[in-house]
């Protein structure tokens, strides 16, 4: 494989991934199993973002817009952080 086929295959699983965190992000994250596998594709998909080229995704512009995806998946799960039970809302 050339170097130029490894870092198109990094970005096609990093486009295939963004799909599913973008898929992840307009469901219902209340299901525990859900926010794991979140949880883990977003880790990857940071770790293969690290590992992209910007010269094989159309600019440096384009991965930084791409960085904000896994912090935006992250600001979701903790919005359904588990609550101790007895706790009520607004104190």
């Amino acid at each position: 494989m050339t170097k130029a086929e490894a870092a198109m295959n990094i970005v096609y699983e990093l486009y295939a991934l963004e799909m599913q965190l973008w898929h992840l992000l307009d469901s219902d994250l209340s299901d525990p199993e859900l926010r794991k596998v979140a949880k883990k594709q977003a880790k990857v998909f940071e770790s293969l973002l690290k590992e992209a080229d910007w010269r094989y995704m159309g600019g440096e512009d384009v991965i930084e817009s791409l960085r904000e995806l896994p912090k935006e998946v992250t600001v979701k799960l903790k919005s359904y952080a588990v609550r101790p039970v007895g706790a009520t809302k607004g104190r």
